[in-house]
């Protein structure tokens, strides 16, 4: 079963994910900050990072994908953001096993990238 790691500041929209990816038969946890996500990656060790880009108002979304790398080498990261600029896209494109997905998206949307994922990491696809 493909694990999920799910980092957003704002609690619906965490919960949102947590309850749809849920159903579709991931095995899904939340993290609220980067702190929380660290303690949660180094014994969850998930597959799929999905991580919101603005976390408390702070830019370290891609900076977290990063740390949990160093815990968890093959985790495919999703980083997503209402605000994309061509430095964040840049940036993106640099980094590897990194998709972006654009807020707001769709449920469509977000089964095709985390199927991707999913599939690049060696866990289960949708």
């Amino acid at each position: 079963m493909t694990k999920i790691l799910i980092v957003d500041d704002e609690r619906a929209c965490r919960e949102s994910l947590r309850l749809l990816l849920s159903l579709e038969n991931f095995d899904v946890e939340t993290a609220a900050d980067g702190r929380e996500a660290l303690q949660i990656g180094s014994s969850f060790t998930p597959d799929v990072l999905i991580v919101d880009w603005l976390l408390g108002e702070r830019r370290d979304g891609l900076k977290l994908a990063e740390a949990i790398r160093q815990l968890n080498p093959n985790v495919e990261a999703i980083v997503v953001s209402g605000y994309l600029s061509d430095d964040l896209e840049a940036e993106i494109e640099r980094l590897p096993s990194t998709q972006y997905l654009a807020k707001p998206f769709r449920p469509e949307e977000l089964m095709a990238a985390v199927g991707r994922a999913a599939e690049r990491s060696g866990g289960d696809s949708v």
